[in-house]
């Protein structure tokens, strides 16, 4: 699970503690990279052992980093990296989800809805329309989590 902001990731938690399912938890492309693999991002992480990763709920706008050793324009920032992870994932036969509280067509995620069609992968988790009024809507964990159920034949 990938989340940056606290109150999504208590959600998204509760949902997964409700099910039984044990999850794994980053808050920003550092954190994920080390679950995930990915060489030479955390050299802090020494020989630590990730745990192994089954399938991933990433949202798609988080940080590369919260904090750390770069330099202070990058911490923090939200840039829309679960595109990267969903990529990863695809690399590494891992199922992935996106999931947004915004609407898929809006301006933010049009270019990422074309991408992830034209990759072929699963579509993004989103708000409605009413996102595209203003209209502040949770991400729907759940709906995600029945899609990714779906991809792993649960």
């Amino acid at each position: 699970m990938i989340e940056d902001k606290p109150e999504e990731m208590a959600k998204a938690k509760e949902l997964l503690d409700q099910q039984g399912i044990e999850g794994v938890y980053a808050q920003d492309f550092e954190e994920a990279s080390y679950y995930l693999g990915v060489d030479g991002f955390c050299p802090d992480r020494g020989s630590l052992t990730a745990p192994q990763i089954d399938a991933v709920l990433s949202d798609i706008f988080f940080p590369l980093v919260k904090e750390g050793y770069f330099e202070d324009q990058y911490v923090g920032e939200e840039e829309p990296i679960g595109v990267a992870i969903a990529m990863i994932c695809q690399r590494q036969g891992i199922p992935c989800i996106l999931v947004s509280s915004e609407f898929h067509h809006g301006p933010r995620l049009q270019w990422v809805t074309a991408l992830i069609r034209t990759l072929e992968l699963p579509e993004i988790v989103g708000g409605t329309t009413s996102a595209l009024r203003g209209v502040k809507e949770p991400k729907n964990w759940g709906r995600a989590l029945e899609t990714l159920k779906g991809r792993l034949n649960l």
